[in-house]
């Protein structure tokens, strides 16, 4: 590491660490790969300052599909499959609430063999690279907050395809869900109580639960700040602890985007607002009474750039099940200001001007993070550049679906494929890697026969 001063102060954390924490021997180094899958190896405490060095670690991890199998041919295969090098990131490191108290965990990022540059393939750095240009060009604080949605589920029905309630403890019943309602919360008390305080000890800036249209569903919000890669970091991280409570309370929690058929899907909504150097939101006027020019064209460049971003909001085949009228998910390109029926949402904040933001209310729930950010800030840049007028706002049910959404997965594969916008944000060659992962996965997921191809197309007459 070349930076001495911030080898010494990484050093000087892990010692106080373990100062603090002296019954931990063991540490889960981890990071999350294309699909958002948290991947890594069990370490020895001792073994921390190497983390801090730099270790090696193939650089095919990038390319694994939702199973965990390699998928694009050029990195692995005909490369032979090169190291590449990982490395701790500063103030990850931190206990378990959840788990033996033996162990902890860090975050680690990837880089190239020089350990300065950051590794192309990796998630995380195409957005580090994204707000590095950002930062440069524009000078603008990024503002961000996510609310996760997941559903709680009865972990051995699951494991058999039936996707329902878990039996809560407190009366012995499967609750079904209604928005708000407190049964719902009082229910499943213990292991909501319990990701709460897990969250928190773990420095995550989360606000309360609340029971959602689904059954079994849920959503927890991560409060705002104007760090967006530690937003990001945290909202994984909060996926995984959301994972791991209910595990230890038998129970399972998805992410997964349309689990239940007929039952509502699982959106992870993303705000975003901008700062100037003096702390004041550029996306407000008089006084936060009236949206300003930047908050149009930032609209208008997140609505030019959502064909594109389709792949990254819906990135699997489930995914796009959730795309259904009367669901509050938008099916076309649209804003409006107070509608959860449109694409862009504008939350009420007449008069306070530190209120405005864009509600994205496309992803799903297993959206990776740092893409679906990177995405979102690469239409804000766009459309601010090229002061991109969004159209009229919508003040009715967005219903209809617009042409130019794809709304499939194929169509939003070829669309991200053959961007003309989010290659030079994102790299044309990641583009090109996460497009050839995607396309690999799929194809493997339609060469399964299912049962209801079984169940529709076998007969047997006598």
């Amino acid at each position: 590491m070349k930076n001495e001063e911030a080898y010494t102060n990484m050093i000087n954390e892990i010692e106080i660490f373990q100062k603090n924490n002296p019954q931990v021997t063991d540490v889960y180094g981890f990071f999350f790969d294309l699909a958002g899958i948290p991947r890594g190896k069990l370490y020895p405490i001792s073994y921390l300052k190497k983390l801090v060095e730099g270790a090696a670690a193939p650089r095919s991890c990038f390319v694994l599909n939702v199973l965990g199998e390699q998928q694009a041919r050029d990195v692995g295969n005909v490369d032979g499959d090169p190291d590449c090098m990982l490395r701790m990131i500063p103030g990850s490191l931190k206990t378990m609430p959840w788990a033996n108290g033996s162990v902890a965990q860090c975050h680690l990022q990837f880089l190239e063999t020089d350990g300065e540059t950051l590794l192309d393939i990796d998630p995380r750095n195409v957005l580090q690279n994204l707000l590095t240009r950002l930062e440069t060009e524009f000078k603008y604080k990024v503002v961000c907050a996510f609310e996760l949605e997941f559903f709680l589920c009865d972990i051995d029905a699951a494991r058999n395809g039936d996707v329902k309630p878990p039996i809560a403890s407190r009366n012995q019943r499967r609750d079904t869900n209604s928005i708000l309602g407190l049964d719902c919360l009082e229910s499943y008390q213990e292991v909501l109580q319990e990701i709460i305080y897990c969250a928190r000890e773990q420095g995550l800036p989360v606000t309360p639960f609340s029971a959602e249209m689904g059954r079994g569903q849920f959503e927890i919000t991560l409060d705002h700040h104007d760090n967006p890669m530690l937003m990001a970091d945290q909202t994984f991280m909060l996926q995984r602890i959301i994972r791991q409570v209910s595990l230890k309370h038998r129970m399972g929690a998805t992410f997964m985007s349309k689990p239940v058929n007929g039952d509502a899907g699982t959106g992870m909504h993303m705000h975003v607002s901008l700062l100037d150097e003096n702390g004041k939101n550029i996306f407000s006027t008089k006084g936060g009474a009236e949206a300003s020019d930047a908050l149009l064209h930032s609209i208008g460049g997140m609505l030019a750039t959502l064909p594109e971003s389709m792949l990254v909001l819906a990135p699997n085949v489930n995914a796009f099940r959730r795309f259904e009228a009367g669901q509050c998910v938008a099916v076309s390109r649209t804003w409006g200001i107070e509608n959860r029926t449109v694409a862009l949402r504008v939350p009420f904040a007449a008069g306070n001007e530190k209120a405005w933001r864009i509600e994205n209310r496309i992803a799903g729930g297993d959206a990776n993070v740092y893409l679906m950010l990177a995405s979102a800030l690469a239409g804000i840049h766009y459309g601010m550049t090229n002061k991109i007028d969004p159209g009229p706002a919508t003040d009715d049910f967005a219903e209809e679906v617009d042409e130019g959404m794809p709304m499939t997965f194929d169509s939003a594969l070829e669309a991200f494929k053959e961007g003309k916008i989010l290659p030079e944000y994102l790299g044309k060659d990641y583009v090109k890697l996460y497009s050839e992962v995607k396309r690999l996965e799929t194809e493997a997921f339609y060469e399964h026969i299912s049962q209801r191809e079984l169940d529709w197309f076998i007969r047997f007459e006598g």
